[in-house]
């Protein structure tokens, strides 16, 4: 009973993987690499969809690049203007003294770290790597050391 209940679901497995009428050729190499047809092309794009080369995208080839797509941190020009990764990142500062905190206003957006860069900000002299947030006020020197705004507390 039950080989003949198995035996029927397999039947009924084989016959729906069949179906009359379509085409499970190979297909037609030529056309493989050709435009796609004008009602499939429209230029309206989302980031992702088909690409048509008469539509102006830089790579044709990539359909994640082109004017209709977002610029990320990745190394390509994603949106066709001619800069890379403009606009996007993580807001590094200028840390010029290499003390681990960059001089306020001095933000850059970078997508990976590089020397001469910080996370932190806040540096008030970022010419001399003593002075930063981090520091301990030295009373009397005349110096505001932990960049908070007051010179020699106590």
């Amino acid at each position: 009973m039950e080989t003949g209940y198995l035996r029927r679901m397999w039947i009924l497995v084989l016959v729906s993987c069949f179906q009359p009428g379509v085409d499970t050729s190979e297909p037609d190499s030529s056309t493989l690499d050709s435009e796609p047809p004008a009602s499939l092309c429209t230029c309206d794009h989302v980031c992702g969809e088909l690409i048509c080369p008469r539509c102006g995208g830089c790579d044709d080839a990539d359909p994640f690049v082109g004017p209709w797509c977002t610029e990320e941190c990745n190394g390509v020009d994603d949106n066709c203007d001619g800069v890379v990764d403009e606009g996007v990142g993580t807001p590094y500062y200028v840390d010029a003294d290499g003390d681990g905190y960059g001089k306020a206003g001095s933000v850059v957006l970078m997508c990976e770290s590089a020397k001469g860069y910080s996370l932190e900000g806040g540096d008030c002299d970022d010419a001399e790597a003593a002075i930063s947030p981090a520091a301990t006020e030295v009373p009397g020197n005349g110096l505001d050391d932990d960049c908070d705004g007051v010179i020699d507390e106590s």
